[in-house]
């Protein structure tokens, strides 16, 4: 009777450890669905969506494509700007992120959103309520099509 309490005192212990496991599985395979190229919803941009650099256990967006300019400082400039941080996978999403507008120079609330079975993401921007929030849709797209409506990618 003894051996089989110590084995299941034993299973108990590592239960905690094994939930752990699962749920950063869980946590691996939802970021893997983000990540990729995004067109920007104004069709002026196209941003990698990947682990950050600085913290890779968050979700970054790197502008890596944009309308071709013949402003060759700024196109340079602005390749791999961060664009997007500091995102965490909670529940279906990512959440507790920032995105910064280029336009205004200001960084908003953000949490990401799959839809159309991973070839889109809605992006719940807002800066201090949630309910004041603006949906903006990014859609996966790959370089040859990017190409093809003028968009020019950063030269490594």
């Amino acid at each position: 009777m003894k051996k089989q309490h110590a084995f299941y005192s034993a299973l108990k212990a590592l239960l905690p450890v094994l939930a752990l496991y699962a749920g950063a599985a869980r946590a691996d395979t939802q970021i893997d669905n983000y990540t990729g190229t995004w067109l920007t919803d104004d069709r002026q941009g196209v941003v990698s969506v990947e682990p950050c650099l600085s913290a890779p256990d968050t979700i970054c967006g790197y502008l890596v494509g944009f309308l071709d300019t013949d402003n060759m400082p700024l196109n340079r400039a602005l390749c791999r700007f961060r664009i997007m941080g500091g995102l965490v996978p909670l529940d279906d999403k990512l959440k507790k992120g920032w995105l910064f507008d280029l336009e205004t120079g200001n960084a908003y609330n953000l949490i990401l959103r799959l839809r159309n079975q991973g070839q889109g993401i809605n992006l719940k921007v807002y800066e201090n309520s949630k309910f004041l929030s603006e949906t903006l849709t990014w859609t996966r797209i790959d370089p040859e099509r990017a190409n093809a409506m003028g968009l020019a990618f950063c030269q490594p």
